[in-house]
């Protein structure tokens, strides 16, 4: 068995107006007037930076359990890609129809795939592609693919057939927003420049938890070296 490792301001309107119906000033009201109403803003939690450490095994425990069965795809032709949608992309079409044979699974807008070639030749790369939730969420419902001279001799799947209360983790994620702000400052210094983020809303079906994990990117701006080693990382319950 094979193993992958795989973020109120509510305004009160106070409405005045006249009489309609005569031209005489309104009388006043003798009931003393309301005082408007305004719930107060509540300020946002500051999750600031920390400094990972890169070489500590944290995620001992998270990967995903696999299986894989043998199959025989020929003579394929699958371009590099970046991460995107599955959109019925006709290279695919062989990988497709024997997912769908081999496994029941029909791929839908809910899964992104990419593909990558480990040598300039593009003979040996790997299709991996992962199923999201609400295109927000990435989860670890993955199928994995080598290849070799455009051949396919094995699919590596994981987690196709678990059950997923996508509503109750798009809610998780909601209130998540509404609470949290992500710190983003210069941790360190004059030195060097923000060159980039990201910000990734995950679930792990092994142990049914959804994680928040941002990084901030920091380039050096005499030798231009990125360092990667800040950022947050916390459950989101």
């Amino acid at each position: 068995m094979k193993r992958i490792i795989i973020l109120f301001l509510l305004l009160s309107l106070i409405l005045c107006g006249c009489n309609p119906k005569t031209q005489q000033p309104v009388q006043p009201n003798d009931q003393p007037l309301e005082e408007p109403t305004q719930e107060l803003v509540q300020k946002k939690i500051l999750l600031e930076l920390q400094q990972f450490d890169l070489e500590e095994a944290s995620y001992e425990g998270e990967e995903a359990e696999t299986e894989e069965i043998s199959v025989l795809l020929e003579k394929l032709s699958l371009p590099e890609t970046e991460l995107k949608p599955y959109e019925n992309d006709d290279f695919l079409t062989p990988i497709t129809a024997a997912l769908e044979d081999e496994l029941g699974l029909i791929l839908d807008e809910g899964w992104k795939f990419y593909i990558h070639y480990y040598t300039p030749e593009q003979d040996v790369g790997l299709l991996f592609m992962t199923y999201w939730v609400d295109d927000i969420i990435a989860t670890n419902r993955a199928v994995t693919i080598p290849i070799e001279n455009g051949n396919v001799h094995t699919i590596i799947y994981s987690y196709l057939d678990k059950r997923l209360d996508e509503q109750s983790l798009l809610e998780k994620y909601k209130q998540f927003q509404d609470i949290y702000e992500q710190e983003r400052v210069n941790v360190l210094g004059e030195g060097f420049e923000i060159a980039g983020e990201s910000t990734q809303f995950s679930y792990n079906f092994r142990t049914n938890l959804l994680k928040y994990t941002y990084n901030i990117f920091y380039r050096h701006i005499e030798t231009g070296v990125i360092d990667n080693s800040y950022g947050t990382e916390m459950v989101i319950e």
